[in-house]
């Protein structure tokens, strides 16, 4: 038991004498005994004290999240301080208002971090040795009240957070020793925990389930393990930490607890579970059907889940609610019984009790009421009001929430009262936001809410309103600048995930904005800055980015984020190229890749050892599945990328390879005959599907290659599942192939890749270089490409072409699934595309239908939501088609 008249310093100390040789704390495989803490922590205290600071000063903290800083909070405690947390994330606009509101007599920080503080701000920089050599410096005992710059009480303040503000300034919160002590001594009514147990510093610092995760480990004498930032923001890795570290107490929001339940039962299912034996959840409501899948691996009685409700205001948590088995009739919105030092009271507007089943307003009234907002008395006595159902001079506090007593007393959630909402389990004031919006030149109004359209997908979206120019016509809203204008004052997790342009911010009949009037988000990208994407790897992660996010399309030149993108999205996102993909990428290469592109430039080394590059003959698009594997044939260019694009069509159960041709690395050489390139590309197949049926599709000159693949294949006794050819053709008779490096090759190339060739250029001789400055200024995938690259894709296709010079067809054994163009470019000879040339080289029937689409734009989402074929190929059902973008309506036949 917590004696609540100790401070925390007090009671560290003690737990150090108990035990001194025990591990405090653990960071990136290093460890740190309470001894060592301990001493670390007086040193810099000393320092602290010899700069006149003391009790009520304010020491603000500006650090990563390593173990100095574990030192630098009890140091300034031991100081008799209070510590002030600013998140290293946190805007430097915002660093700089904290700082001036807060005034703190010192800031300590590293010398990575200082070039961020106000010039004017005294600091100390921990990691400066000329710092280190203080004399105060080398004192190692404790601090006592003799010692400090005055006596050291319970109600003097332990921190400040800084949390929104409705009006745009953010608050900071002070909370006292006796407010944090009284918390761990009455959580012993409901937990065990002791010297075994190990507790990850998951949070932010500067996030006040901090405070419960430190103290929680440090006076009870357990581990503190010290979770980097980006592990926190990646489920595969940090599940794989809680195991390596053994860790018993976990504390989550709920929505970053999702995320690891969604790893747990995806790709951890056949894992040793792990050792937790409490699950913490507060910061938000929580969706307790989404508990499901966990307690399917952890059973509820022996492994205790708590949802506890609480606010900075209260002082972490304020309420207690064990979450047993989940049913479909299960509450999700119990938040249970107020601590035992606590009261909960649900009062009308009059501020009298509600009966019980009714909802009303919650106050909280106790010992852990915070002593209210740093130099604001009028918001202070606006939120702490006196209690008229307490003891004479107690007050309660007005959360802002609503809730309802049932009949056996225990408390359930019922929203917001006010426009305050909680996001990711961060509170938020839109006012903030709002605020900030209209600091904007070009905004003239804006409206800030949290949308959850997508359940489980709750996020921020402003709507704005552009002042118009002075000629009176409308003006417009540079929404790059404007998000950049926001990143500069708020903290990432208060950016909108979605900006949307209004005429004007719809109204009641009694002139307050209608939420539910405001539009649902479409799409943040702009047509001007739209790139679409060309390799597997773009087109998978541009396809699963729109369907996951809800926008019409997605571009490899699109930041996750702008187009409503968090953390929990990420970890999404990166399940599903998981499953449609075969590729494993942590979950912080999402959060780190400024685009989409970038991002899909990560998964080639997110692979399996052994993928080769994406020149290989064999290029797997997805390994896994039990279905019959499916063999893409490469189109003239010799490169299957576009195929990426049948990914999200196709259930997880199938399996994809591309197949594509010889020339594009190093030391190829051209295949001399169609038989050739035929066999390289049978030798490869066999190489992942050695025996059993097989199923080949091909595109264009792709279509092709499947029939005499198909043949080949059949005639050694293999078993071709399905053959489906897309606008493919025989070749004419008279047909005759490309000369190489001909101009006539350059600019059907051109044709082919969907580049524009401009009219003063009609008399000119067309080469590589001319074709690569072309791509280049049409922003086309192959301006991506080398010199070298755009030489080998013209050699290819016209060595290709010239391979069906000399092609003879032999008779399938089997149906033909055939799907035509509906719509023919210029110059394309109509009698020719006739797939009635197919029935002379097939026993079994030609399946044709036609799609509404040009030759270039087969693989196009538009279009594959038209080919009955491709269910056909389902076991199981395709995914509804307006789940999918509609984004890469020119994939080119490469």
């Amino acid at each position: 038991m917590v004696d609540e008249l100790h401070n925390l310093p007090t009671l560290f100390e003690a737990q150090v004498a108990r035990t001194p040789d025990a591990v405090a704390l653990t960071s990136a495989g290093a460890a740190v005994r309470y001894a060592e803490l301990d001493e670390q922590a007086n040193r810099l205290a000393w320092r602290l004290i010899a700069r006149g600071l003391g009790p009520e000063s304010v020491v603000a903290l500006l650090l990563d999240r390593t173990p100095p800083l574990v030192a630098a909070i009890l140091a300034v405690l031991k100081a008799g301080a209070a510590y002030l947390p600013i998140d290293p994330a946190t805007p430097d606009e915002r660093v700089a208002f904290v700082i001036e509101d807060s005034a703190p007599g010192v800031v300590l920080t590293l010398a990575s971090l200082a070039g961020r503080l106000p010039s004017h701000v005294d600091r100390i920089v921990l990691d400066d040795p000329a710092d280190d050599r203080a004399p105060a410096a080398r004192r190692v005992a404790a601090p006592r009240d003799d010692d400090r710059n005055g006596r050291l009480r319970p109600d003097n303040i332990a921190y400040i957070i800084y949390t929104s503000g409705s009006t745009g300034r953010p608050k900071g919160v002070a909370i006292s020793h006796r407010n944090v002590v009284r918390l761990l001594a009455t959580a012993d009514a409901h937990y065990d925990f002791g010297p075994n147990d190990s507790w990850p510093l998951f949070h932010s610092y500067a996030f006040d389930v901090s405070v419960w995760e430190m103290w929680g480990a440090l006076l009870r004498g357990g581990r503190l393990v010290m979770v980097d930032a980006r592990v926190a923001r990646a489920p595969q890795e940090l599940r794989a930490l809680f195991a390596r570290e053994r860790i018993t107490v976990l504390n989550m929001t709920p929505s970053a607890f999702y995320q690891l339940v969604q790893v747990e039962t995806e790709s951890f299912a056949d894992a040793p579970p792990l050792a937790i034996h409490t699950v913490i959840l507060a910061g938000e409501a929580l969706d307790v059907q989404r508990l499901v899948g966990w307690q399917a691996r952890y059973d509820p009685q022996s492994q205790c889940v708590a949802n506890m409700y609480g606010t900075t205001e209260t002082t972490v948590h304020a309420t207690f609610a064990r979450v047993a088995r989940v049913s479909p009739g299960s509450d999700d919105r119990l938040i249970g019984c107020a601590l035992a030092d606590l009261t909960a009271l649900v009062l009308d507007e009059r501020l009298r009790p509600c009966p019980p089943g009714t909802v009303g307003d919650l106050y909280l009234a106790g010992p852990g009421l915070a002593r209210g907002y740093r130099g604001r008395p009028g918001l202070t006595a606006s939120r702490f009001l006196a209690n008229p159902f307490g003891r004479g001079g107690e007050r309660m506090y007005r959360t802002g929430d609503l809730a309802a007593r049932r009949a056996d007393g225990e408390l359930l959630f019922r929203g917001r009262a006010d426009e305050q909402v909680k996001v990711r389990g961060y509170r938020i004031e839109p006012g903030e936001i709002e605020a900030a919006l209209l600091g904007f030149p070009t905004i003239a109004q804006a409206a800030v809410i949290a949308r959850e359209d997508v359940p489980g997908d709750r996020r921020l979206v402003a709507y704005v309103v552009p002042a118009r120019d002075p000629s009176g016509a409308p003006g417009v809203v540079d929404t790059a600048a404007l998000r950049a204008h926001l990143g500069r004052s708020l903290p990432d997790y208060m950016l909108p995930s979605s900006y949307v342009g209004l005429d004007a911010l719809p109204l009641t009949v009694n002139g307050k904005l209608d939420r539910r009037a405001l539009p649902v988000p479409r799409s943040s990208g702009t047509e001007a800055n739209y790139r679409a994407p060309v390799s597997p790897e773009e087109i998978l992660v541009c396809r699963l980015v729109a369907d996951l996010l809800g926008v019409e399309r997605a571009g490899i030149a699109d930041n996750f984020f702008h187009l409503g993108g968090d953390s929990l999205l990420a970890a999404r996102l990166v399940a599903r190229i998981r499953v449609h993909g075969g590729r494993d990428v942590p979950a912080f290469a999402v959060l780190d890749a400024p685009t989409l592109g970038d991002l899909a430039a990560c998964l080639e080394g997110g692979s399996p050892a052994g993928d080769g590059s994406s020149f290989d003959i064999l290029l797997p698009l997805r390994r896994t599945g039990s279905l019959p594997p499916l063999f893409c044939m490469h189109p003239v260019g010799g490169l299957c990328w576009p195929y990426a694009a049948l990914l999200p069509f196709l259930p997880e159960a199938q399996p994809i390879y591309g197949l594509q041709g010889p020339g594009w690395r190093d030391g190829d050489r051209l295949p001399a005959t169609i038989d050739a390139l035929i066999e390289a590309c049978s030798d490869a197949l066999t190489r992942v599907a050695p025996s059993g049926p097989v199923r080949l599709l091909g595109w264009s000159f792709g279509g092709i290659l499947a029939h005499l693949l198909a043949t080949r294949l059949q005639r050694r006794g293999r078993e071709v599942d399905r053959l489906i050819m897309l606008d493919a053709y025989p070749p004419a008779a008279d047909h005759r192939g490309y000369e190489p490096r001909s101009d006539a090759l350059w600019r059907d190339m051109a044709i082919n890749l969907d580049l524009a060739i401009p009219s003063d250029m009609a008399g000119q001789r067309f080469d590589g270089a001319a074709m690569l400055d072309l791509a280049r200024a049409q922003s086309h995938v192959l301006g991506s490409f080398s010199l070298d690259e755009v030489h080998r894709f013209a050699d290819v296709m016209a060595n290709n072409s010239r391979l069906l010079e000399r092609v003879r067809f032999e008779t399938f054994a089997g149906p033909i699934t055939f799907v035509s163009a509906g719509r023919r470019a210029p110059g394309f000879d109509r009698e020719r595309m006739n797939p009635d040339g197919w029935r002379s080289f097939s026993t079994g029937e030609l399946v044709s239908s036609t799609v509404d689409s040009t030759h270039n734009e087969m693989l196009s989402t538009a279009s594959l939501k038209q080919m009955p074929c491709l269910q056909a190929l389902n076991d199981v059902p395709v995914p509804p088609s307006d789940h999918f973008a509609e984004g890469s309506d020119n994939a080119s036949a490469v």
